[in-house]
């Protein structure tokens, strides 16, 4: 997170995380606020989606 707000003209704010271990595999989960213009914050969630992470946007 602290490479995308260097990459990107984005804040951020870790408002939970946690990880479960599977059987073969660890699935971690963050609910982050992302701030900034409506432009940069699409670039930041783009830059991870790239990266293969699952990016879903709360209401």
């Amino acid at each position: 997170m602290s490479q995308l707000s260097k990459l990107y003209d984005v804040e951020f704010n870790i408002r939970a995380a946690g990880v479960q271990k599977l059987t073969d595999n660890s699935i971690g989960k963050m609910i982050v606020d992302l701030i900034g213009s409506e432009e940069e914050v699409a670039k930041a969630v783009n830059y991870l989606r790239e990266r293969g992470l699952v990016v879903n946007k709360l209401a």
